[in-house]
């Protein structure tokens, strides 16, 4: 599950930001924040040179209690000095970063005025926050526990702390700190975060948990809604999922949340308007690849109602859409010929849908899923063909099996997700041609194989993050492909491929339910859950006894 935004270290940052300037002063600032950064720091460099860096750092404050945080951070810039920074400048840089979504930089300069100052506690507290939302577990759990030795009873330290634990896997330690937290202070906020730890394993006893707290009319925030629609997505109670679904797309999630690429200020949602089919509307992916490719199977139903449809995609799926869906016309920089997507000009406004949410409007029900379960993604022919004859060939008569046993995801995620290269061995000492198909590095997986004489073939010219036309092409040309829950199982199921998917925990994504042995998105695609006393293994040799030789 997700973890929430953020908590209140950057708020009470935002509070203390207080300028000790004369009422003159005070004025001047006041002037110039009525206009942009960028005429504000032309004015200041021009007739105060001397000066900037102590008025553009007061005048980044103002920007701040006016939420104008994109100012705020541009002005900031210009009042840092490199060789002497001011903590002031250096946390409220971080403050107004984070509060556009740029974290991973916000992380940067709050690490930097937490070095300056360690010991001031709520400069510590918006570096935590902000390692928080990159999920930088290990680097949380170390600062943590050094600040919990001079601060055992900081409530917010401990609460981070149990964030990282959570984040590294350890759930009886997050466990433990949370139910502390609600004993010493019976806050909300904390009794939700002892429902996401528990739903990490056990998606019925979390959903018990939520509602118990809903029906004692306890406010739930957007992070509770979307939270608690993961887990009833995965137990098929579609209609409350939807429904919470739709709180992923709320800004305040940050990362965290269903992500979009474009500003849609200027729009609106053609989805819960009534449908012309004269008029152009907009869907937009959103979220990780593996993510697009089980809303794309939607796609279709809603080509067949609205018709003109301009679709939003990154360039990397650009040529697999293409010829996927020749009726589309796509976008990855957000133009339509000479037109901006956003021009007026287009239908007087163009309204868009989030890929995701094809979903609610097209898979009510178990049914819906189970009537439009079939392949929707077009394999490059001459690719596919030029893959299996390369395969076909080197295989002497074995059967072909795909392999991927790792997905890039938080250490909490790894735990349930991933299986362990060593457990894979000896599926290539049967009588199999065992094929590459991991993203990533896996250079040392390569060497073992080959220090062993054992054989797997690898691409290594191909990068699958990037080349997945290649990717796709390649897994379609085996028998079979058997994978850990990643987007690998998505593209190969999405063209029609047999694939298994072994889960070594019993709690997977949302899209595997909660006991299913069939996906319940593409028409050949298994599902092997590990039981008690089953070894990885032979998870793994039990799934491949589903191809046959």
């Amino acid at each position: 599950m997700n973890n929430r935004k953020s908590y209140m270290p950057i708020k009470k940052n935002l509070q203390n930001m207080k300028g000790g300037l004369n009422n003159e002063s005070k004025k001047k600032l006041n002037d110039l924040a009525k206009f942009s950064a960028e005429k504000s720091i032309s004015i200041i460099k021009s007739k105060w040179p001397l000066n900037i860096n102590v008025i553009c750092e007061n005048l980044a404050e103002q920007y701040l209690k006016l939420k104008r945080y994109r100012d705020a951070s541009a002005t900031y810039r210009v009042a840092l000095n490199e060789v002497d920074p001011s903590v002031k400048t250096l946390i409220g840089l971080a403050v107004s970063l984070y509060q556009i979504g740029e974290y991973s930089e916000a992380v940067l300069y709050a690490k930097r005025a937490y070095e300056l100052e360690p010991n001031q506690l709520l400069h510590s507290k918006v570096y935590l926050d902000c390692l928080l939302l990159i999920g930088a577990a290990s680097e949380i759990d170390k600062l943590c526990s050094s600040l919990r030795i001079q601060n055992i009873s900081d409530t917010d330290i401990q609460y981070f702390h149990a964030q990282a634990k959570r984040l590294l896997g350890d759930f009886d330690s997050a466990l433990i700190l949370l139910r502390d937290l609600v004993s010493k202070t019976n806050n909300n906020m904390f009794k939700f975060s002892v429902a996401d730890v528990i739903g990490e394993t056990d998606t019925l006893k979390a959903i018990e948990m939520y509602e118990s707290l809903d029906s004692e009319k306890i406010e739930f925030s957007t992070l509770n809604r979307y939270n608690l629609s993961l887990h009833y997505l995965r137990c098929r109670s579609f209609e409350k999922g939807w429904k919470y679904f739709e709180f992923g797309l709320d800004k305040d999630m940050g990362v965290f949340g269903r992500k979009l690429p474009y500003n849609f200020k200027n729009t609106f949602r053609a989805d819960k308007c009534k449908v012309d089919p004269e008029k152009w509307t907009m869907i937009c992916a959103e979220q990780g690849i593996g993510d697009q490719l089980t809303f794309l199977s939607a796609l279709p139903d809603a080509v067949n109602e609205f018709k003109k449809i301009l679709f939003v995609c990154e360039h990397r799926m650009l040529s697999i859409l293409k010829r996927s869906f020749p009726s589309l016309n796509l976008t990855t920089d957000g133009r339509f010929g000479d037109i901006n997507i956003f021009d007026t000009q287009l239908n007087g406004g163009l309204g868009y849908i989030p890929l995701g949410s094809l979903l609610e409007r097209y898979r009510p029900s178990l049914e819906s899923f189970n009537d439009n379960k079939r392949a929707f993604i077009s394999v490059d022919k001459d690719m596919y063909y030029s893959f299996r004859k390369l395969l076909m060939e080197a295989a002497r008569g074995r059967r072909i099996i795909g392999i991927s046993w790792k997905s890039k995801v938080a250490k909490n995620l790894e735990l349930v997700k991933n299986i362990d290269f060593l457990d894979w061995l000896p599926l290539l000492d049967t009588n199999t041609l065992i094929v590459n198909l991991q993203y990533g590095e896996t250079s040392s997986e390569q060497e073992l194989v080959k220090n062993l004489g054992l054989e797997m073939l690898s691409f290594n010219e191909l990068d699958f993050t990037k080349d997945l036309d290649q990717w796709l092409a390649l897994s379609a040309a085996c028998d079979g492909v058997i994978s850990v829950s990643t987007s690998l199982v998505h593209f190969a199921g999405a063209c029609g491929q047999r694939v298994a998917v072994v889960m070594p925990f019993k709690q997977g994504h949302w899209s595997l339910g909660m006991n299913e042995t069939e996906s319940i998105f593409y028409p050949r695609v298994s599902i092997f859950r590990r039981r008690t006393d089953e070894t990885l293994t032979s998870l793994i040799l039990n799934a491949s006894s589903h191809f046959k030789s």
